[in-house]
Order: C-alpha cells, then structure tokens, then sequence
C-alpha cells in the first residue's frame, strides 16, 4: 500500500514538472509580442526627454544669458543634439547594448543594422527603433548639460572646434596614420578656414581622397564651405576602411570618379542614399593642350613619363613594356620626369 502510493505521488510529481517545463520551453521559444501599453508610455516618455533639451534646455541655459547670445546658445544645443543623435544612431547604440563584452559592444547594429520595423528590444515588449529612440533621448541631453558651464565663455566657433577635434581623433582611430597625423591635419584646416573665408569661397574640391579631404572635411566641420574630391586609386580602394573612405563620402557635396570601375567600387562604402553623389569624371586635357603649333616627330621615338614615381604611377610597367620592344630591337628613347619614392628601385 504505501509503495503505490509513493509510486503514484512519484508520477503525479513527474508529471507536473513535465508540465512546467514545457510552458517555460514554449515561453522561452515564443516570439516576442510588442505590448500597446507599454509601448505607448515609452513614446510618450521619449518625447518628453527630447522636450528637455529641445527646447527646455536651450530656453533655460538661454534665459542665463544676455540677449545678444540667445541664439547662439539655441544654435550650440540644437547643434549638439543633431551631432549626438547621429553618433548614437552611427554607433553608439551598438557599442552601448549589443555584443557581448563586460565594458563595451560592437558594431553589429552600427547605423541600425539589422534592425527592422518588427524587431523587439531586447528583456522588453516595445519595438526596438523605439528603445532607440527612448536611449538616445538621454545620449543627446547628457552632452547638452556641459552647455550651462561654458555658457558666455565660449564661442560657437569653439563648440565647433571641439567637434572637429572629436573627428580628427575619431579619424585616427584604426587608421594607417598615427593620431598626431589627424591632429596637424585639423591644425592645417585651421589655418584653411581663414583663407577661405577671405577668398569668399564657397567651395572647394580637394584632388586626391585621402589626406587632402580629410583637411578640407575638418575645415568643413569648423564652419567652413562644402567640399568635393576625386578618388583616381588605387591607394583609396586598398583601404577605404582606414582613411575614412564611407565618412568622406557621406559629408560630401559630390564626388568624382575617374571611370565606371572607381565609381562601383565607391557605391560599396556608402549607403544607397549617397549614390547620386558619385559622379564619373574622366581624365583629359584641355584643348589648349592640343592648340600648338604641331611638333616633328624624331627619327627616334620618345616615349615621356611625367609624374610621381610611386607605385601608383606604374613606372616599373612602363619599364617592363620598354624591355620588351628593346627585346624586339626597336629604337626608342624612354624619359621618366619626376622624382619620388621609388626612384632608387627604378634607376636599378
């Protein structure tokens, strides 16, 4: 008798437990469902931090000015909340609550990838763009707080200095160039800007995508005109990661591409937002080059090289070429006008 009743508390006991963890199985498995109610409070709650800064803040901090730098105080918390808001969306966000490091995430989520309109964040029942939202409310007004004690103390132009520093380090970072080569390049837009602003220009195109449009992007950031540049690579495609290439891009007025290859290979670093930037611009010269008075050949060809000599300039295939019409015995003359790098290697 009472080992069958401790036979049957053993399978009622079984049982129930079978039971429970089927329905913590099917809890664990459910997909997760987006509740109205909560959902609801949380877009009221993002608005009203958002409210906080724009314009609660700005109206505050300006109230503790004179009135000839109201506008300027609205302008530093309308600019810091624009710069915060797409560093959180660019990055931020992803570093903050994705991955699985102790101290920081990664970039998996970097500009919301990923993300669709159905996804749920995560230990939550509200959308995730909403959670991003809700999160970068507080991202936008913590930067927006160190306004109050610089307030009168610091011009618009400094506000804007720091944010150019900001991306000259952010530029260094895992670049090919060391973080002090960012920073005499921020120094150099600093000495551009004057002289834009005395030449009235109004925009400046920079002939190569590396160096040069990092200066001219910088001097961008202090305030000054757009910018364009020409990417002839292929220096720009061995590393768009590490100059940059995509921020370039995407800070950009347009962009010229010397042929259709450059061009796709551009369109990979960008968003399909930014393709129309891309243009093709092909390399020529102008027809005063060719209104001369026409020149005699000489008896011996003169083939003639003027550039930099440097891997991208391909001399040493010029100098391939030319063994082999000398293996031919063909008579020629080959002239290499310039200097560079490379110039030890080829005069070997």
């Amino acid at each position: 008798m009472n080992q069958n009743h401790t036979r049957k508390k053993a399978l009622i006991s079984l049982a129930i437990w079978g039971m429970g963890s089927g329905l913590l199985q099917a809890q664990e498995t459910a997909a997760p469902v987006v509740d109205s109610g909560n959902s609801a409070w949380i877009f009221t709650a993002t608005a009203l931090v958002l409210f906080m800064t724009m314009p609660g803040l700005a109206l505050f901090y300006g109230g503790l000015v004179r009135g000839k730098n109201f506008l300027s105080v609205l302008g530093q918390c309308a600019g810091i909340a624009f710069v915060a808001s797409l560093l959180w969306v660019g990055g931020l966000y992803s570093l903050a609550f994705k991955g699985d490091g102790n101290w920081i995430g990664d970039l998996s989520a970097a500009f919301l990838h990923g993300i669709g309109t159905d996804a749920v964040a995560a230990g939550t029942s509200i959308p995730e763009l909403l959670f991003v939202m809700f999160q970068m409310t507080f991202a936008i007004i913590t930067p927006a707080l160190y306004i109050g004690a610089v307030v009168e103390r610091m011009k618009f132009s400094a506000v804007l200095l720091f944010s150019a520093l900001w991306l000259a380090l952010r530029m260094g970072r895992r670049a090919d160039r060391a973080w002090p080569y960012h920073l005499i390049y921020l120094a150099e837009a600093c000495r551009l800007l004057p002289w834009l602003q005395a030449f009235g220009a109004e925009h400046v195109h920079a002939h190569f995508g590396t160096n040069s449009t990092e200066v001219v992007m910088l001097a961008q950031a202090l305030g000054g005109p757009t910018y364009s540049f020409t990417v002839h690579g292929p220096e720009e495609f061995d590393k768009p990661e590490f100059i940059y290439l995509g921020e370039k891009i995407r800070r950009a007025a347009f962009v010229a591409a010397i042929s259709s290859y450059g061009r796709s290979q551009l369109f990979r670093w960008v968003e399909h937002r930014h393709w129309d930037k891309v243009k093709v611009v092909h390399c020529g010269l102008e027809q005063a080059f060719h209104d001369v008075p026409a020149v005699v050949m000489p008896v011996v060809p003169r083939l003639v090289c003027v550039g930099r000599l440097c891997e991208q300039k391909g001399q040493l295939l010029l100098l391939e070429a030319a063994r082999l019409l000398a293996a031919q015995a063909l008579e020629f003359e080959l002239v290499l006008a310039g200097d560079g790098e490379m110039r030890a290697e080829i005069e070997t």
